[in-house]
Parts: structure tokens; sequence; C-alpha cells
């Protein structure tokens, strides 16, 4: 092979070099995980900077943004569709969360009241939810955690769901009065995000539900 030859092969050898070490780095920065400012699971997004509030002011500002060329019961609609169904979806695991949290996801639920019934920003709010029958967001946690609890009880909730709630007519422990209604054993924790689980929130929320609720049907 002549000089001539031996150049063009080099240099074809070299492109083909550099071609596979610049795909393999374009490989490298696709498959690199970077931080982002919001995760999405399920359909939820949760944002960074305020993980429960800011979804459902996001769909506030639609929803204010329409008030205006709306009517009071297509607004309500509208509300009920896009904040009141986000406050509602996935919400079991917030038992348990501070106050402060709680607070920050309240507001959304408050603004949401004063858009549809116009009241002013310092009225009470507690009259304007009962006017819509509308629970707070701690109560509406509380009862998602009951309902779950109640489909267990009847055997239509998710089975590992079902294992966490036993009755405690069905255990061979010492039998109380309390055992010709519906008592579950409440699981025995030692932390907080223990006491949080549903195998000991669920049954505790349960069981301090008023005795007629629990007897049997």
């Amino acid at each position: 092979m002549d000089r001539k030859g031996l150049k063009v092969t080099l240099a074809r050898l070299s492109r083909v070099f550099l071609d596979v070490g610049l795909l393999k780095r374009q490989l490298m920065a696709a498959t690199c995980l970077k931080p982002s400012r919001t995760s999405s699971s399920l359909g939820h997004t949760t944002f960074k900077s305020a993980p429960f509030a800011v979804p459902g002011f996001f769909n506030f500002g639609s929803c204010v943004r329409l008030s205006g060329r709306c009517l009071r019961m297509p607004l309500k609609t509208l509300v009920q569709a896009f904040i009141s169904n986000r406050l509602d979806y996935c919400n079991s695991p917030l038992y348990g969360i501070t106050d402060n949290l709680f607070r920050r996801v309240q507001a959304v639920q408050n603004a949401a009241a004063r858009l549809i019934t116009g009241v002013r920003r310092h009225e009470h709010i507690t009259p304007v939810l009962k006017q819509l029958h509308w629970l707070p967001v701690r109560l509406r946690v509380h009862f998602k955690l009951a309902v779950m609890v109640f489909r267990a009880l009847h055997g239509t909730a998710l089975s590992y769901l079902a294992e966490d709630c036993q009755l405690v007519a069905s255990t061979d422990c010492r039998q109380l009065r309390s055992s010709t209604v519906n008592t579950f054993l409440v699981a025995l924790t030692s932390t907080c995000l223990g006491d949080r689980s549903f195998a000991a929130a669920g049954p505790r929320l349960w069981n301090g539900l008023p005795t007629y609720l629990r007897q049997p049907i």
C-alpha cells in the first residue's frame, strides 16, 4: 500500500472512531438522569416547592379566568371537576401530616369555595363549606380511610388492604363487650411513620366511629 492509500485508510478509520465516540457521548447524555422540579405518578403531579397546594392552585387559576364567563352552577361543576377531584385523589397518605401542610391544602379548598359563592376573604369559611356540603380536607382524608376499612370488612377491598384489617372477634384474644360490634385490631408501631400506615391508621379511625355505625349489617 502506497502512502496515499495509507492516508485514506487512516482517515476513514479516524472518522469511524470519531463517529463512534460522538455517538457514545450522545447516548450517555440522553440516558443521564437530571433532577426535576416536579414528579408525576398515576396522574398526580407533585411539585418540589409545594407538594400539595401548587397543583390545586394551578387549576384554580384556570377556573378564576373562566369565572367571569360562567354562571354559578357551571362554575361549581368546573371547580368540583378540576379542584375537588385533585384534593380527593390519592389523599389517604396525607393522614398524619403536620397542621402546617394541612393548612396549605385547605387553602386550596377555601379559595375554591370563595370563588363559587363570592364570599370575601375576611369572612368565615366554615359556613360556606357547610352550604356547599364540602368536608374539610382533613375530614376527607379520614372519610377515605374509613371507606377503605369498610370495603375491607365486606370483602370488596384489595387483598393486601384486607390483610391489615383483622376483627377482634376473629382472634383468640379475650372477648370484650366491644366484640359485639365490628372492632379491628390496631397494629402496634413505634414510629410516627408507622402510625400513619394503613394497618394502624385505618383500624384506629374505624374504632373511633360511633357504635351504631360499626354494627354488623
